[in-house]
Order: structure tokens, then C-alpha cells, then sequence
């Protein structure tokens, strides 16, 4: 198999996995889990986004490929000429305004579709956080940030690919772990494929995940996750609960499942003009 192929067959894994055991949903970035990744543009930068923000130039237009609420994007506006946020979330879309809006950053622009249906946009940076996971058609992805980009793309991952986190939650409650999305070792093989020779940098931490404020919210928002069986979230709570030192750590951001904890952040960054055949 080739590495696009072994990257598709994770990814319908997993979402073979995900249309079995949780309840479909028109927009499943929308409601709560938008509301989890609204955060202050104004904070100081983590390690990841200061980072990303070296590479900027007051100048710069960047597209955020898959933003969401604008957890990247809202702060790296406040160091460039203009942010589009490519989300194809509404959900997410009416969080990224509203914080945007709570925040007085204007100089963005708001793009309602997925990648690989949008058209004609461009920018000089195309970022891209903790999205390559869920795509199937990895290639083709790859090569529109590669060909939207007139200066650098920057993929952000993390060690653990996100979703990877709940194998051990399922694996204790069902038996059985959760399938695995792809991550870096599965991204970098297919960006080779494509002739393409990333920078690859690992942070000594790991690239923010939203975390709970106590061991009660972190358990039971696992409890309550859409894969879990209604039936079956009462034995959650108590298995989450006698095994939180094995599923949880807490760090000074809150109480985080211990995988999340322990990964680091991982960017992929490399400049299109160097591979002008892609």
C-alpha cells in the first residue's frame, strides 16, 4: 500500500468507528465543543504560536485551514494584515465572530467551506492545526495548502494525535481501543511521496488542548462523550473514577487525560517555491 493509502484506511477507520458509536449530528464542531475551544486572542502565545508567529510579517495575509473558533487565528491577526478562516463549521464560524468581535479584531475574513471545496484562497502563509487527522484525501489536501501558499505552510500536530487520547477510555469501558487517526508518523511519509522535505520541529510541550478545572468536570465530560452509550455512562463515571490516576494528570492548565498531557506539539513547516513541481 502506498502511505496515501495506508493514511485513507486509518482515517475510515475511524470514522466507520465514529458513525457506529456516536449520534449523528449536521454540524459536529458546532454547540459545546465550539464553545470549548473559544479562547482569549489576547493571552500570551504558547510556545506553539510563538513559533508560527516568527514566521509572520505585519504584511502577511495567513489562511487558517480548519480554524474553528479562532483559537490560532484570532492571535496571529494581531501580527499580520488579515487572517481568512477556513472553517466549514457554522458553529464554529459564529464562535470565531463572536470572540473575534468580544476582542475588536477586525481584519479577518470568514471562509464556510471545507479545503478541498474551497475556492480561490490564497494567502502567503497557510497554517493548518489538528486537522490532517480526519482527512481521507490527504494528497489532495496537502497540495492545496502547498499551491494556496506564496511563502510557507505549517502543519500542527501533536505527538499523540488528539483523538488518540480516548483509546485508553474505550479501552476500559468496552474491551477494545478506539481506532487510531493518523498522525506524524503516518503525515510525513505521504508529504515525502509528494516530493516534499519538511522542516519538522518538536516543541518541549505540547501544543494546547482545552482541560478541565477539576477531577469531577474531566471524568465526567469523558462519561458524556458522544461514543460512550447512554446506557453505559454510569459505569463510566465509576471506571473513570477508580482509574483517574491512570486516565488523568493534573497540570497547571487543569485536569487533562494523561496521553494529551505527556505529547508534544509537533510543526511541519516548509517554504512551496523550494518544490515548484508539487
Amino acid at each position: 500500500m502506498t502511505s496515501a493509502a495506508v493514511y485513507a484506511a486509518m482515517v475510515d477507520a475511524y470514522h466507520s468507528w465514529t458513525a457506529r458509536t456516536e449520534a449523528s449530528s449536521g454540524d459536529r464542531w458546532g454547540g459545546q465543543t465550539a464553545e470549548r475551544f473559544r479562547m482569549d486572542p489576547r493571552r500570551p502565545l504558547s510556545p506553539d504560536l510563538e513559533v508560527i508567529a516568527s514566521y509572520l510579517a505585519p504584511s502577511d495575509v495567513l489562511v487558517d485551514v480548519g480554524g474553528g473558533s479562532g483559537r490560532l487565528g484570532l492571535p496571529l491577526a494581531l501580527r499580520c494584515k488579515e487572517v481568512i478562516n477556513a472553517e466549514p463549521s457554522p458553529g464554529m464560524q459564529t464562535a470565531f465572530k463572536e470572540v473575534a468581535a468580544a476582542a475588536g479584531i477586525t481584519n479577518l475574513r470568514q471562509v464556510q467551506a471545507s479545503w478541498l471545496e474551497a475556492e480561490g484562497v490564497v494567502g502567503d502563509l497557510c497554517l493548518t492545526a489538528h486537522v490532517t487527522y480526519f482527512i481521507r484525501e490527504i494528497e489532495e489536501f496537502l497540495r492545496r495548502l502547498h499551491r494556496a501558499a506564496s511563502t510557507r505552510v505549517i502543519i500542527c500536530i501533536n505527538s499523540l494525535a488528539n483523538p488518540n487520547a480516548t483509546a485508553p477510555f474505550h479501552q476500559l469501558l468496552y474491551g477494545e481501543p478506539s481506532p487510531q487517526v493518523p498522525g506524524h508518523r503516518e503525515l510525513l511519509p505521504v508529504l515525502w511521496d509528494l516530493g516534499i522535505l519538511p522542516d519538522v520541529r518538536v516543541l518541549q510541550t505540547r501544543a494546547p488542548v482545552t482541560a478541565e478545572a477539576t477531577p469531577e468536570q474531566a471524568v465526567e465530560r469523558r462519561a458524556t462523550a458522544e461514543w460512550v452509550r447512554p446506557e453505559d455512562r454510569e459505569r463510566a463515571r465509576s471506571l473513570f473514577t477508580s482509574h483517574f490516576d491512570d486516565l488523568f494528570v493534573t497540570t497547571p492548565d487543569g485536569v487533562l487525560a494523561r496521553g494529551s498531557a505527556e505529547a508534544k506539539g509537533i510543526l511541519i513547516t516548509w517554504e512551496p517555491g523550494h518544490y515548484p513541481n508539487v
